[in-house]
């Protein structure tokens, strides 16, 4: 009987937020994923006998629940939790407003009506003058929003061993300072037991524990930045940047320092983002670790002639220099579905359907002949819980269970597996990618990401001569600094990706890690530090402009073709509590033909706030005009010009404009004062009344030329 093994790879994962000089953190999600998604993953595990599932916890979050739990840090969002409403300052009312509404609104918010209530006297606007409307809030709607705010945070495994949280939950307002105390005394209890919990697991051989790069790097990019050309040719470079021996650093450390926090070393390793390169097989073998995890796709680069089946299933072995490393390549269809699909649908129903799936893996290697076969399935651990109702509880119950059931199917860790069955398959090399797209795009090649790589290398060449004749531990604390700011998230949110209302934050910590390089050597950080790696440029789209389109304008997809050359901007680009904002538009696609602009709305179903607002497609450039019409049900559109003070004055209406499951709007080029070859710029707002509530994108502008007879794609700047 075949015999299919389904290894789970929880990758459980934050960057370095602390300060390494002044201490304390911006930002708090170590803390409130540890009462979250790494106490609930845990309890999945124990709540269903013989699970067996590996946990790949990096570096950079260990150490720092290690600090929260020994009292060596804290973070903004906890210091301003800890005091009194009353004694709050008007700036500190105004962070709250700003910052505590950071959750999946539809899962973590509107399901209780006071906290609903207080998003709502609030607003939706994420860059509203949070100093004007605090004012509005008294100091018991204040405490009440900062309880919820922590209290909403606990996942169900705290819940259970908690039931006065639960208690505080149905009281649901007018909380007291005590009530207050109580919910962030349970978060502090609850950090406290996060690390002895995994070891535990771990001890008992429910689980394994692999980790990641101490600071969680791209390898391959910190090895050479020049790798990335070979995984996407012709990707935009910034200067080189060029250390193996922080790759080999980074990646000792972390093994090194999971084996402190542990108890002993972990032989396995999710590098960063699932990136490989062959060049990085000899440091890997060099620190032991006998296996890594990646993406599927980079298995095809070097596998063309194999079937899926007979591929896909079975690990495969990189052999250098007589030494081998065993690698899996996750599915990451079955991947995707938890981290993206399954939370909308019933628990019981996602859960069997991916056993289904795992069904129909066992019978397809069963009719190739194998005796075993293994099913990687590798995501982020602690984000996609976010958006499941109950917090993934009840799915994940059910496919634990499931799995236990069925005949032929079973949970294993990454090394019983090669325990059991060592890989005979080999490849050649290892390939070169990262679990997205197969290559590097996201971190390199964008104009805000190349100028990170360059803030980054010219800090790395000033090191050498900034240490010279420092103490060891002098030394070693700048460049710990260094190795945070190579961590993969703050390139991760640089360019047009991905979105958070803590962009800014994100570029801040980043030079903060780079200038305290400096500071730790007792030398002034360079100027450039201080400017922004963050600056307005064209976003690219999702899918660029292929063609001129001449859609008809009723409000339908009429036909499957008349959009398909259009370009599109995807609004569901960002996941997760770090990305604040619940938009009210899907998509937007915009297009022309040689005598008119078309613009296409997707509104997401249920609006029920937007009755009063208008759209606003704001012209920055080369005039600055504003087409303005009613999201719901607009009959025509009015044209304005903007004065510099900001007074729009009529200029006279265009269209048509039709709405039914779409919007859509024909603005000819005339009317808009706009000439061949023009380039233009815009973005789209929502406004209720003088109140902007949505701005896409959120940062940046889209720009387009203005074709002529001689038209072509190439023409766009994307």
């Amino acid at each position: 009987m075949t015999e299919l093994s389904i290894l789970f790879l929880w990758h459980m994962h934050q960057p370095y937020y602390k300060d390494m000089v002044q201490g304390g953190c911006m930002m708090p999600w170590v803390r409130l994923h540890a009462i979250k998604g790494y106490m609930d993953m845990l309890a999945a595990v124990e709540a269903v006998p013989g699970t067996r599932v590996t946990f790949n916890l990096t570096p950079s979050l260990i150490r720092q629940l290690e600090e929260y739990a020994q009292g060596h840090t804290t973070d903004d969002f906890q210091v301003i939790s800890e005091k009194p409403a009353d004694e709050l300052t008007p700036a500190e009312r105004a962070f709250v407003l700003r910052h505590f509404f950071m959750a999946n609104w539809d899962v973590m918010v509107r399901p209780y009506p006071e906290y609903q209530r207080l998003l709502g006297k609030r607003g939706a606007q994420p860059g509203a003058d949070f100093e004007q409307i605090q004012k509005k809030f008294s100091d018991t709607e204040i405490r009440d929003l900062v309880v919820w705010y922590n209290l909403t945070w606990f996942g169900w495994a705290a819940l259970a061993k908690w039931p006065e949280l639960e208690e505080l939950k149905r009281k649901g307002r007018e909380f007291t300072e005590d009530d207050k105390q109580l919910v962030l005394s349970r978060q502090t209890e609850a950090v406290a037991g996060i690390i002895p919990a995994y070891r535990r697991l771990w001890d008992q051989g429910a689980i394994e524990v692999s980790a990641s790069p101490m600071y969680h790097p791209i390898l391959p990019l910190i090895y050479d930045s020049s790798l990335a050309d070979r995984a996407h040719p012709g990707v935009p470079q910034p200067p080189r940047f060029r250390h193996p021996e922080d790759a080999v650093a980074q990646t000792g450390r972390g093994l090194a320092f999971i084996k402190e926090a542990m108890g002993r070393r972990p032989v396995g390793m999710w590098p960063s983002e699932g990136s490989v390169a062959h060049e990085i097989v000899p440091l890997l073998m060099d620190n032991e670790v006998r296996w890594v995890a990646t993406d599927e796709h980079l298995l095809w680069k070097r596998v063309r002639s194999y079937r899926r089946d007979d591929a896909l299933f079975h690990p495969w072995k990189v052999i250098e220099g007589g030494r081998e490393l065993d690698v899996f390549f996750r599915d990451s269809g079955l991947s995707d579905l938890i981290g993206f699909n399954y939370s909308k649908q019933p628990p019981e129903r996602a859960a069997d359907d991916l056993v289904r799936r795992l069904r129909e893996i066992r019978a397809a290697e069963a009719r190739i002949n194998q005796d075993h076969a293994v099913v990687t399935i590798a995501l982020d651990g602690e984000n996609p819980w976010e958006s499941y109702p109950d917090g993934g509880k009840l799915f994940l119950n059910r496919l634990y269970q499931q799995i236990a059931r069925t005949e032929g199917l079973a949970t294993v860790t990454a090394s019983e597996y090669l325990d059991r069955h060592p890989p005979t398959r080999v490849l050649d090399q290892m390939p070169t990618g990262s679990w997205i797209s197969s290559n590097f795009d996201i971190w390199i090649g964008g104009p805000e990401e190349n100028k990170a790589w360059d803030y980054l290398r010219r800090v790395r060449d000033d090191m050498p001569g900034l240490m010279e004749d420092m103490p060891q531990g002098v030394r070693d604390g700048a460049m710990d600094s260094l190795f945070a700011a190579e961590g993969s998230d703050w390139f991760w949110w640089y360019g047009d990706s991905f979105q958070s209302d803590l962009k800014a934050e994100f570029d801040y910590l980043f030079r903060l890690h780079l200038k305290n390089a400096y500071v730790i050597l007792g030398a002034e950080p360079p100027a450039f530090l201080n400017e922004p790696v963050r600056f307005a440029h064209p976003v690219q789209a999702a899918e660029e402009p292929l063609d001129l389109i001449s859609p008809a304008i009723d409000g339908k997809v009429t036909d499957y073709y008349e959009w398909r050359a259009a370009g599109r901007l995807n609004l569901r680009g960002s996941q997760g509590a770090m990305y604040q904002a619940v938009t009210r538009l899907k998509d937007i696609y915009f297009g022309f033909d040689l005598t008119n602009f078309y613009l296409r709305l997707d509104p997401q179903p249920g609006c029920e706030d937007c009755e009063s607002l208008d759209v606003h497609l704001s012209i920055i450039g080369p005039r600055r005009l504003v087409i303005i019409f009613p999201f719901l049900k607009p009959q025509m559109a009015r044209l304005c010009e903007e004065r510099d003070d900001g007074v729009l004055e009529p200029v006279g209406d265009v269209g048509p404009i039709a709405a039914d499951k779409i919007i859509e709007l024909k603005a000819p080029f005339d009317a808009l004062g706009l000439a061949p070859a023009q380039e233009v710029d815009f973005v789209i707002k929502l406004m209720d009344r003088d109140l902007e509530i949505e701005r896409h994108p959120r940062d940046g502008y889209i720009s387009f030329t203005v074709p002529d007879e001689n038209f072509e794609a190439r023409y766009w700047s994307v």
